[in-house]
């Protein structure tokens, strides 16, 4: 058959792909044999399973009709049932076969892939679908692509191959001269993963398994998805009966998955080979967290006491109960449990055995989950989740730092062994696609640290200076001595007269216990201050229920809901009057036939008539009062701590709504502020209402001092102007941070101490961040000159393998090199100036209280500027 000649360079021949396969089947029929120049044929240059070209090299592919048949096989393949262990055995050759293609290998020239082709038949009219192997193509491996073996081996006689466009039959031939290598390795070298390792009769290409790989990480298509979609591509008629390589394809995914992880934790490189692993060693590490000689500076155990922070770890516990593994009696040992992120199975084994009968004991609600620990749920299951532990700054997965948990529920069937190689290379896609983000994300925790330093810092300003002139001193003077020394009472828990009504509750109890145990009578079976206690109960109630009522709308529900509260609030009133009877007489007296009767119309406005709604001239002073007192205080105070959190949300959604966009967000944003002001006047009530009955048991001078009128104009956040009297006059109310006053509902130890803590927190972020930004360009460097030193740690290895091997690894070095530049120009701006600059620049500023809000603003604004980040994002 004549060339074709058409556009192109001089001397060579073009051909497209329908002139490829109808002049293929004349050949076929013709018997003869096709020799193809393809040097320029675009559609088939960077494909697998053929190396690049050089020009004008000419291609030889034979189509033959007559083949010799290959002989005979002897006996069944000897390793059929125990591909994978086999594997194991060779793995290292495999490393080492990815590792030679990095360089110029065995400098094939042919440039096109006849995988690549839609083959089909000619019949003049149409094309119809052919295999490969019926169009005639061999493919011979072990020479250069114009070279015919000497001495060929045929393999199987319907030889398999998976690639990117569907599964395919074609005929192969390895070379059999004495110096040519194992047929896997053949294979391998031609970027074709062998199925197995003895007798290979199928194969994927590098390719198919490199886009799976990237698949099933970015978007978790299962293999079982994948190949169906391979056998579609292939023959979607349903017609033509396509070869089922599933199980030999999940094997060489799962074979791939090992391969990349020694390839890309330099064992390939190293001379201990694959088998020197250490524990761990395969895991993708945070660059960003410390490590001794790699990114720490040399004197960090020198660093004094208030800097230790800087580099200590931080790091978090967690557990997922969804990573569940089936009890399966097939045996399937993991490729390399142990060496990234799971610990090692055998001592991990012989430690659960001695805690296999040990039950998970919590009262905490929110560990619920282990309520399931030794139910019916886990029968059947070898592993019913993963404990890990993680970088809580960063969320890396450490290296050795997950096990599998023994309790949970059922789950998909999985090989133990398949199921931590799995595992084990999606964390380390997990850890490798955060790390390349660090550059953005550690620069936008900075901003973020800047803007809430900025914030408490003004907090805490403002706080100090509506202060007495010794309390801030003797507050800063106790808290500092306690940091020193932590055997000094902690500033934190000190005994202070404001007890929250639960502690006073709990006090009353103890000393009514102390009270019996020493002989004294109760005159019924609810004590004295239980009694007390349903009193200051039911009137909560009858606030909330009174609150619920105005809010009420005219359904069937909300009637239906409100008239199932108020009858469970007579139950309890009628209750409660049993009891008043007994221990408080003399409030018969004020009993109305209201209160008397059976159904009040409405019980949320019937007097309880405690002692301090008793007249003083009628109230018996007793231990019952004593009791409602000591209550009153605790919940005047609890009022006191739920208002201050409840104008710290408002201020949050007020804020909110600043950043919401449309009328739906915006309403909704509305709703949520206009029922946190329904909340706060609520409590503020209450307040109200506790200090009033207080006055009305001990006088206004009995009351503790710090428990202040309530007026409106108390009731604001730290950030809040005092609003005036007179709200017509605005003068006070547009004055500067110079004349801002304080609300006293603010002024305690307690808030002080919290807004000095979350300052002093605020400025060790921006401090740590700053000291990560560090550590990673550390870390980027010594990566670095770790693949650098890998490059010439092996010499004895033939010229193309070392090649290949070296490739690599100054591939490697090159790419930590180009990330360090990078994060370099992200964070450049801030690591220019000594560390705490920006702090000491923040807190300039506040010193000086002419300066606006605004101008802070712009000047944290300016600081990032230069790093490309917009702060309003």
């Amino acid at each position: 058959m004549r060339p074709m000649r058409g556009r192109g360079r001089p001397g060579y021949s073009l051909l497209s792909k329908r002139d490829v396969l109808s002049e293929a089947s004349v050949a076929i029929e013709t018997q003869k044999d096709i020799h193809l120049w393809a040097a320029d044929i675009a559609s088939w240059e960077d494909l697998p399973g053929f190396p690049e070209p050089d020009d004008g090299a000419p291609v030889n592919i034979s189509y033959e009709h007559h083949m010799e048949k290959p002989a005979p096989r002897q006996k069944k393949y000897p390793g059929s049932d125990r591909p994978l262990m086999d594997w194991v055995l060779c793995r290292q050759e495999y490393l080492d076969s990815l590792l030679f293609l990095e360089g110029r290998g065995e400098a094939l020239v042919v440039t096109g892939c006849p995988l690549c082709w839609e083959p089909g038949v000619w019949t003049g009219q149409m094309f119809e679908h052919a295999s490969l192997r019926g169009l005639g193509l061999t493919v011979q491996l072990g020479h250069l692509a114009y070279q015919k073996c000497p001495v060929p081996v045929y393999a199987s006689s319907s030889f398999i191959v998976i690639h990117m466009n569907g599964v395919h039959s074609i005929r192969v031939t390895f070379c059999g001269c004495s110096n040519a290598p194992h047929h896997r390795v053949q294979l391998l070298r031609r970027r074709w993963f062998p199925s197995t390792v003895l007798q290979p009769k199928s194969c994927a290409t590098f390719k198919v398994l490199h886009q799976y790989h990237l698949l099933s990480l970015s978007s978790k298509i299962s293999i079982h998805h994948f190949y169906d979609m391979l056998e579609r591509l292939t023959n979607n008629t349903g017609l033509v009966p396509v070869p089922n390589k599933y199980k030999s394809f999940c094997r060489m995914v799962r074979e791939w998955r090992h391969l990349k992880m020694l390839k890309q934790a330099g064992r390939g490189n190293d001379p201990s080979g694959m088998l020197g692993t250490a524990s761990g060693e395969l895991a993708v590490i945070c660059p960003a967290c410390p490590e001794p000689g790699v990114n720490l500076p040399e004197e960090w155990m020198n660093t004094p006491e208030e800097e230790r922070f800087l580099y200590d770890g931080i790091y978090a516990i967690n557990a997922n109960f969804h990573l569940k593994n089936r009890v399966r009696s097939s045996v399937d040992p993991g490729l390399g449990t142990g060496w990234a992120y799971f610990v090692d199975d055998q001592a991990y084994s012989m430690y659960l055995l001695k805690h296999t009968s040990q039950k998970d004991i919590s009262s905490c609600a929110a560990f619920a989950a282990l309520d399931h620990a030794n139910t019916k749920k886990s029968d059947g299951l070898r592993v019913t989740g993963v404990g890990a532990i993680v970088c809580a700054h960063h969320g890396l997965l450490r290296p050795n730092g997950i096990g599998d948990l023994q309790k949970g529920e059922r789950t998909k069937e999985m090989g133990s062994g398949c199921r931590h190689d799995t595992l084990d290379d999606i964390w380390s896609d997990l850890n490798y696609r955060k790390i390349t983000t660090l550059g953005t994300s550690l620069l936008q925790k900075l901003h973020n640290a800047l803007v809430q330093s900025a914030f408490h810092l003004e907090q805490y300003d403002t706080l100090t200076q509506g202060l007495a002139d010794d309390d801030a001193s003797t507050w800063e003077r106790m808290v500092r001595e306690w940091e020193i020394d932590a055997s000094k009472p902690d500033p934190y828990t000190l005994p202070l007269s404001n007890k929250s009504q639960v502690q006073i509750r709990l006090e009353l109890i103890e000393m009514e216990r102390d009270s019996l145990y020493h002989g004294s009578v109760s005159l019924h079976d609810v004590s004295a201050s239980a009694f007390v206690i349903m009193g200051l109960d039911i009137e909560d109630t009858q606030w909330k229920l009174t609150s619920d009522v105005q809010c009420m709308t005219e359904t069937i529900s909300s009637l239906t809901s409100i008239e199932s509260q108020q009858l469970s609030l007579v139950k309890r009133i009628k209750t409660f009057r049993n009891i008043q009877r007994i221990y408080m007489p003399e409030a018969c007296r004020f009993l109305t036939s209201e209160d008397e009767c059976e159904k009040p119309s409405h019980p949320e406005t019937i007097k309880l008539f405690l002692p301090s709604q008793i007249p003083a001239e009628y109230r018996v002073q007793n231990t019952i009062v004593d009791i409602e007192v000591k209550l009153r205080v605790g919940q005047a105070f609890d009022a006191l701590s739920s208002l201050r959190s409840s104008l710290c949300i408002r201020a949050h959604l007020t804020n909110y709504k600043q950043t919401v966009r449309g009328q739906h967000m915006h309403t909704h944003a509305m709703a949520l502020i206009e029922s946190a002001k329904r909340k706060t006047a609520s409590i503020a009530t209450k307040y109200t209402v506790s200090c009033q009955t207080l006055i009305s048991l001990v006088g206004l001078d009995g009351i503790d001092p710090q428990l202040k009128e309530l007026r409106d104009r108390d009731v604001r956040t730290l950030s809040d102007p005092e609003i005036s009297e007179d709200k017509q006059d605005s003068h006070t109310q547009n004055l500067g941070e110079g004349s801002r006053v304080l609300s006293w509902i603010w002024i305690s130890a307690g808030e002080w101490m919290k807004l000095r803590a979350r300052k002093e927190r605020w400025r060790e972020e921006v401090l740590l961040l700053c000291e990560e930004m560090r550590r990673v360009l550390a870390f980027c460097e010594h990566r670095e000159a770790w693949w650098i030193d890998l490059s010439h740690s092996q010499t004895s290895l033939s010229l193309p393998q070392l090649e290949g091997n070296k490739a690599y690894t100054l591939r490697q070095a090159s790419l930590q090199q180009s990330r360090q530049k990078h994060f370099q120009s992200l964070w450049n701006n801030i690591l220019s100036s000594p560390q705490d600059q920006v702090l000491r620049e923040l807190e300039e500023k506040h010193k000086n209280k002419s300066l606006s809000s605004g101008v802070i603003e712009n000047d944290e604004d300016k600081l990032l500027s230069d790093d490309g980040l917009d702060p309003d994002k």
